[in-house]
């Protein structure tokens, strides 16, 4: 090859290596930008499909969790018991938003603030019980068939390190400075509705078994730990059983003595002569020596959060509520044309109404004794249902006017499992020879059944739906006619609406008010009315019907509407018992010589309606509404 073939090829070859020009390397710059651009929003297109997804299956899979184990309690419920429902308005008075609601979460967005509902429902169910709390010992485990089941919010505090087995603000037994957290709604820790917990509490009923006649032998021939080293503290007690605390009662407190946690639901003694009340029977109160817990000796209570056991059983509970033929005669406000078989006990005037103002004494129902005694089977009861001072007004007892909550305890994790931070510890960690320490701990967080719970409402209804004609036999106009009649508190937003709305069980025409006119128009349509056949001297066969009244049902009994009488806090309490104490068949036009029945029972809801609310864990400003409806299975009928 020549020279003059290789100095061309070498231009050629550069012309061939010349850079890109500066349009073309803007052309790319831009292709690439887009292309980026594209991907970004492939990626947070796909990002954020994946978060939703992630929120759809979470709410799915704890709806779904929820709803199924509700089921399963309702299914096993019995009426050896109560059932309870209270319904309660969540409001925040110093929201400046006109609707006065509760915020979802800290960065107070208006939109999410609305007024809130944190209900709770309470039964006996039957199955296989044990206890949460770790066993002491292998194989001591309190168990049983039955248990109180209590559905609905708790309450967390900022400062768990004095909480104990009988803390309780009704008994003075509260946390340190004898406060309780603030109210949901209230400035505290239960402040945003995002951070509610919602409480699955199952209190094991175990009555006290024979005891040992001789302690176990510890593992590995060694010697027992001083907290089970002498038999005393191996025996079953109303405040111990199988070595765990357990509280003498599922009753918050006693109405003869409301300052006391109760005990009497083991009974009371026969009254003496020339003696204003009854006397409780006497249990003997628990002692350092026979606990297994060090400390003063004290009554466990399940408002603690950590008390999960009752030495009471179903008998004992229906013996408490109905009252004692002859043994409870002490009754000064009861209709004495009733029979002695429905008396029981109250200290006076101020429990003889059932109204919100206790005023109204000529009103009483001698339901009201029972109704009290089954709104205090909550674990965190109002306790000022129960008006100890003996005033007009049920709130007296923790003053101010302002209805505060006093719910259960509980922890969205074990606040201080390991003890370091107590300071009765110095931050060394809770001493080996105090194990329940730790079990105190897991307990507050044992029954949590939905963290992030913003909201939790329970309706009821008798399976009727609107019928045709109303009870004067007039067309029911713009009425939802074969709809199902729902209960609770008050969902509608006008006369008219009224698909899904609930309102209060008001029976017959018991409550006239010029103000809800409108809505009075759909009285009668809850009516329930329960028939039997009787047959006269003659051998005809005559139809015989009762009715229900909202009196027996609702506390207030004079809850009709949330009218402006009343103050946003005042729950509805629904209460279902055992027999219709209204009910006599001995006064017209009942005649149990004709085959009248001697009771008739205390008529149960067919239908209960759950709506829940929750919060996304991983981004708190999302919430999901799930509802779902239960039959309450009719088979399960007292024995």
């Amino acid at each position: 090859m020549n020279a003059r073939n290789v100095q061309g090829r070498m231009v050629s070859a550069g012309r061939l290596m010349r850079a890109f020009t500066l349009i073309e390397m803007l052309i790319c710059v831009g292709a690439v930008a887009l292309i980026a651009v594209g991907l970004g929003k492939l990626f947070s297109s796909t990002g954020a499909t994946v978060k939703i997804g992630k929120q759809i299956s979470y709410f799915g899979e704890v709806a779904g969790s929820l709803e199924r184990q509700i089921r399963r309690d309702l299914a096993a419920a019995t009426r050896d018991g109560p059932l309870v429902i209270r319904e309660k308005r969540i409001e925040d008075p110093t929201n400046p938003n006109a609707v006065k609601g509760v915020y979802l979460t800290a960065e107070r967005n208006v939109l999410s603030a609305r007024v809130r509902r944190a209900d709770e429902i309470m039964f006996l169910s039957q199955g296989k019980f044990a206890s949460n709390r770790e066993p002491m010992w292998p194989g001591h485990v309190p168990s049983s068939s039955v248990a109180r089941v209590t559905i609905g919010h708790g309450m967390k505090s900022t400062d768990y390190s004095g909480v104990n087995v009988d803390t309780d603000p009704a008994n003075a037994t509260g946390l340190p400075g004898s406060t309780w957290p603030a109210g949901l709604g209230k400035a505290g820790p239960n402040e945003y509705a995002s951070d509610w917990i919602l409480l699955r509490h199952v209190t094991v009923l175990a009555r006290p078994q024979e005891t040992l006649a001789q302690m176990p032998q510890a593992v590995g021939g060694g010697t027992l730990p001083p907290y089970l080293n002498t038999l005393s503290k191996w025996k079953d007690t109303p405040a111990q059983i199988k070595l765990q605390p357990s509280a003498p009662s599922v009753f918050r407190f006693d109405p003869i003595h409301p300052t006391d946690p109760d005990r009497s639901g083991w009974g009371y003694e026969a009254w003496t002569v020339g003696s204003n009340t009854p006397q409780r029977k006497n249990l003997n109160a628990p002692t350092s020596a026979d606990l297994v817990r060090t400390g003063p000796a004290v009554w466990p209570q399940t408002a603690s959060g950590i008390v999960d056991v009752a030495s009471i059983d179903p008998q004992m509970i229906r013996t408490r509520i109905l009252g004692v033929p002859d043994r409870l005669v002490w009754d000064a406000g009861s209709d004495g044309s009733r029979s002695s078989r429905m008396h029981t006990m109250k200290p006076g005037a101020a429990f003889l109404s059932t109204n919100y103002t206790n005023t109204q004494l000529a009103n009483f129902n001698s339901a009201h004794p029972m109704k009290l005694l089954m709104a205090s089977m909550l674990p965190g009861a109002d306790p000022w249902i129960a008006n100890a001072a003996g005033v007009a007004s049920p709130i007296s007892p923790l003053g101010g006017g302002t209805l505060q909550e006093q719910r259960m305890l509980c922890a969205a994790v074990p606040p201080d499992f390991t003890g370091n931070l107590s300071p009765s510890h110095l931050g060394t960690g809770y001493p080996i020879a105090e194990p329940w320490r730790q079990q105190d701990q897991a307990m507050l967080s044992a029954s949590n059944f939905a963290v992030g719970c913003s909201e939790f409402i329970v309706e009821w209804s008798f399976g009727d739906v609107y019928p045709v004609l109303d009870i004067n036999n007039a067309v029911a106009a713009g009425k939802p006619v074969g709809e199902i009649i729902w209960h609770g508190l008050l969902r509608e937003t006008d006369a008219t609406t009224h698909a899904l709305a609930a309102a209060p069980y008001r029976a017959q025409n018991k409550h006239t008010d010029p103000v809800w006119t409108s809505r009075n128009s759909k009285i009668g349509y809850d009516l329930f009315t329960e028939r039997w056949t009787r047959t006269d001297p003659n051998g005809a066969r005559l139809p015989v019907s009762r009715q229900v009244w909202s009196e027996m049902i609702h506390w207030p009994t004079n809850y009709k509407d949330q009218g402006p009488s009343f103050a946003t806090d005042v729950p509805l309490y629904s209460f279902f018992g055992y027999v219709d104490p209204t009910y006599n068949p001995a006064i017209a036009p009942y005649d149990q010589t004709m085959g009248d029945p001697n009771t008739v029972e205390w008529p149960w809801p067919k239908l209960l309606r759950f709506t829940i609310s929750l919060v996304d864990p991983a981004d708190p400003s999302v919430e999901q509404t799930f509802q779902f409806v239960v039959d309450l299975p009719a088979a399960n009928k007292r024995q």
